[in-house]
């Protein structure tokens, strides 16, 4: 993937990702061609979460796999906000891409179309205040309005993708922090958090510190 990171590529992640006003105007485009669904709600979708290095990333890819589930991919890149818009300007619009190693190093492979943990884009635009601290993450007890908003866009998701499935599949290791909201808004939803042997944990996360720590003193 990272061969397909350019500077065009750069400035459209610049601009759709760091730039919240951009982000939420994305957003409110794309609802205008979502029809509303509030029986979204009912679906049986699947929120996989937990501490980074637990395993969340290939349990979320063997439930992807069985292709019983809609979710965000790299394809969606960089307007997550958007998956019924600027398929144009997609990561993968109009490019074949074959798998590549990420940058864990960990032999899990990426293309266009792996699944990702890009719903925290939405979070961190609309409500990232209230669990983005300066040098912690904290518990996150979303208000309402911004509730009605994710539940919008599951529907948008599922909207782009209704000849998968209508269950979404959520990867997102910072949902361990609003389990409570979650499960509150999605009853019939489940809920799965891997447990890792502590050493095997404690273990992964030093390589990867190791090896992201190289990488960015290389670049």
């Amino acid at each position: 993937m990272q061969a397909n990171y350019g500077a065009i590529a750069k400035l459209l992640h610049r601009l759709a990702l760091n730039n919240k006003n951009t982000a939420a105007l994305s957003f409110e485009m794309d609802q205008n061609r979502v029809p509303d669904n509030r029986e979204v709600i009912r679906g049986g979708h699947i929120f996989v979460s937990g501490l980074a290095r637990s395993g969340t990333t290939i349990l979320m890819r063997l439930l992807h796999s069985t292709g019983k589930f809609a979710s965000l991919t790299y394809q969606n890149m960089p307007f997550v906000l958007a998956p019924n818009s600027f398929d144009w300007l997609s990561a993968g619009s109009g490019k074949t891409a074959s798998l590549q190693m990420r940058a864990h190093d960990d032999g899990i492979l990426v293309g266009f179309n792996s699944p990702e943990a890009f719903e925290d884009v939405f979070w961190r635009v609309f409500d990232g205040d209230r669990y983005i601290k300066s040098d912690h993450l904290a518990l996150h007890a979303p208000p309402n309005d911004t509730l009605e908003n994710f539940v919008k866009y599951i529907s948008a998701i599922l909207y782009a993708d209704v000849k998968r499935s209508e269950r979404y599949l959520s990867k997102n290791n910072n949902n361990i922090l609003r389990l409570e909201a979650l499960a509150k808004v999605f009853p019939s939803s489940i809920i799965l958090i891997p447990f890792r042997a502590p050493i095997d944990h404690a273990r992964s996360l030093l390589r990867q510190h190791i090896n992201f720590s190289h990488q960015q003193a290389d670049d």
